[in-house]
């Protein structure tokens, strides 16, 4: 890649916030040992991960990035076809691309998964995977703080955000509460508060690890790829455990916010 671009021209020139963060980030990459589409591909994602390029920002054509930056447009359709697979960038035709925005997730403060992205104006669509409805784990067991013949109704689900796959879920809730037969197709908070059942309060556990196979396929993303798995147990006000959820992200279209207090 060359580590300075070629001179802008009036077809460029609509396209300069793309070329001013993606020039100096593509200087750097240039330096490293790594193909052209892979130099590419960093550029343009460093530029998203720093702020510098903003959800809807149009990606120029495939021929003027690459005549900019000195690439085929081979490299060119390679880095933005694993952009695309990431979910940093998205559009119906190659010449039609955008920069997908990243959610904004709190883990301090929730109202529901729902709720919390309209709140940010973004576009939430919900895909079930499963809901089964049997004996619960030892962990579940555990968890849930249930008594011997209890029974679990379970839902996994896929998140999307702007048509973005952010998430799998997978909850866990006493069948006493949430009977196998329940309506939750608007919400499963909204549910849950109709039957004055609505957690007050929330534990959560974090940690990175590798994609698994069967949520990777799920997200439509490639198995190992890193995520943030939080594992949560919610309370109902007098302390009960109301809910068991396990939910793996995908940390290329998440930011997870978490407020702290700071004490005297």
């Amino acid at each position: 890649m060359h580590q300075r671009m070629r001179g802008k021209d009036a077809a460029t020139a609509q396209f300069s916030s793309f070329f001013s963060a993606v020039e100096p980030l593509a200087r750097e990459h240039a330096l490293r040992a790594a193909p052209r589409h892979v130099q590419l591909h960093d550029a343009v994602k460093d530029a998203i991960d720093f702020g510098l390029l903003s959800d809807g920002d149009i990606i120029p054509p495939e021929d003027q990035v690459s005549h900019a930056f000195g690439v085929s447009t081979r490299s060119v359709r390679l880095a933005f076809k694993n952009l695309q697979g990431e979910g940093l960038i998205a559009g119906e035709a190659q010449d039609q691309l955008c920069v997908s925005g990243r959610l904004a997730a709190p883990l301090s403060v929730s109202g529901g998964f729902a709720k919390d992205a309209a709140l940010r104006g973004v576009d939430v669509q919900v895909r079930l995977i499963s809901r089964t409805h049997g004996e619960p784990s030892a962990n579940e067991t555990d968890m849930l703080e249930l008594s011997p013949g209890d029974l679990v109704t379970r839902i996994h689900r896929i998140r999307y955000a702007n048509n973005k796959a952010i998430c799998s879920e997978l909850a866990c809730l006493p069948a006493s509460i949430l009977p196998a037969d329940a309506d939750i197709s608007t919400s499963l908070y909204d549910f849950l508060s109709a039957k004055k059942m609505r957690p007050s309060r929330a534990a959560q556990r974090l940690r990175a690890e590798l994609m698994p196979s069967q949520i990777a396929d799920a997200l439509g993303l490639k198995t190992g790829v890193p995520c943030l798995f939080v594992e949560q147990q919610s309370f109902l006000p007098n302390g009960t455990p109301v809910e068991y959820v396990r939910t793996h992200y995908n940390g290329d279209a998440c930011d997870f916010l978490l407020e702290s207090k700071v004490v005297a």
